[in-house]
Parts: structure tokens; C-alpha cells; sequence
């Protein structure tokens, strides 16, 4: 007889077929925890939501380099293709 091993990994009592699906849910819950769920210690709003509110011109000005940064990748990529 010839046993077979699959690699799993469990966290939390959930069991995972590879560690890019960990790391997928581990993102997700991330981005919900900060993006979504409302947190008491901050009147019952996200913590990003929260963040805006006390930084205004530093999340303005992220969105405008993300943006940038963006365009630039968008640009790039359309020139790789155009070269190929």
C-alpha cells in the first residue's frame, strides 16, 4: 500500500489546500476588519473610515499618487505590448 500526503494547513479550525488560499482569506478578513466592520472604540465606524476623517489631506493626497502610479503601470504595459 502507498500512502500519499497532501500538504494542508489549518488556522483557527479552518483547513487549507495551500498557503495562497490562507493568505487570501487572511487579506480578505484584513480588508474587511479595517474597511467594514464598525468598531465601538471609534463611534461604531471602520478604522479607515475613522483614519479620513482625522487626515483628510494625507488620504487625498495617497489617492493621487495611487493614481499616478497607476496611470504609469497602465502606460507601460500598453507600450510592452505594442513592442512585442
Amino acid at each position: 500500500m502507498v500512502a500519499t500526503m497532501h500538504e494542508h494547513h489549518a488556522v483557527d479550525g479552518y483547513l487549507f489546500e495551500s498557503l495562497q488560499a490562507l493568505r487570501d482569506m487572511t487579506a480578505d478578513w484584513l480588508h474587511r476588519y479595517n474597511h467594514r466592520r464598525p468598531h465601538e472604540s471609534l463611534s461604531r465606524i471602520p478604522p479607515v473610515e475613522n483614519r479620513v476623517k482625522q487626515f483628510p489631506s494625507l488620504y487625498f493626497q495617497l489617492a493621487q499618487e495611487i493614481e499616478v502610479a497607476s496611470l504609469a503601470a497602465n502606460a507601460l504595459a500598453s507600450l510592452c505590448r505594442v513592442n512585442r
